[in-house]
């Protein structure tokens, strides 16, 4: 998935604390790891994983994926009785010096995992 990047994305909670709503670039919806085959049915799915269980609730989408399709998500997400809703977002890579950037491609260790100098 190729998500949007900002400045200000900040790390999840761990997962028991919260459920995301993904939409693939090809309009794909899924509510955790479920797709979501009736986007009509978005609603109820919302309602048992997240307003009955009290976690809140992120949406991550393609970055190329229509406003529209977004808005429409967003829609059935506020239906479900959801009125705080998080965006997950990238940080932008930060080009690396030279010297920094051979080093990591260099190849982790077999036993150690960490790469050779």
């Amino acid at each position: 998935m190729d998500l949007p990047q900002t400045k200000s994305a900040n790390t999840l909670l761990t997962d028991k604390d919260h459920i995301i709503l993904t939409i693939r670039k090809n309009g794909t919806v899924f509510v955790d790891t479920y797709p979501v085959t009736d986007m009509e049915n978005l609603e109820a799915q919302i309602k048992a994983v997240a307003t009955d269980q009290k976690r809140q609730v992120f949406l991550q989408a393609d970055k190329d994926v229509p406003y529209g399709t977004v808005v429409t998500v967003i829609g059935h997400i506020r239906a479900a009785g959801i009125d705080k809703l998080g965006m997950v977002a990238e940080q932008p890579q930060t080009p690396q010096p030279p010297a920094a950037a051979s080093s990591a491609s260099a190849p982790a260790s077999a036993r150690g995992g960490r790469a050779n100098p």
